[in-house]
């Protein structure tokens, strides 16, 4: 459920668009990055450290699955590995500081 800034408890959370990203801090939306990729229907998580957002897969604005990754830092998105077969639509979950699982229908 959504809450409107004034009436919720969170103080950070991340919203990934189709190009931007953005916070919400202390009730005002800032943008965070630009994906350097346009994507949709892709998956994410935060890393171990909590200083870098994993956004993975999803579709472009052709609606072709993508098999990209790209690794979000304050202000930037930089390439990552690419992923050995395109994917959306799926569940990406940490399971603890070194393993991750991306789940889902390719």
């Amino acid at each position: 459920m959504f809450l409107p800034p004034e009436r919720s408890s969170i103080d950070f959370l991340i919203i990934i668009s189709t190009i931007q990203k953005f916070r919400l801090v202390k009730g005002i939306w800032l943008e965070f990055a630009q994906l350097a990729e346009s994507r949709k229907r892709s998956s994410s998580i935060v890393t171990h450290d909590s200083q870098t957002l994993l956004v993975v897969g999803g579709k472009n604005e052709r609606d072709v699955d993508l098999k990209t990754v790209e690794m979000v830092t304050l202000g930037k998105s930089v390439p990552g590995p690419e992923m050995p077969m395109a994917r959306s639509w799926g569940c990406f979950v940490r399971i603890n500081s070194t393993t991750s699982m991306l789940l889902g229908k390719g």
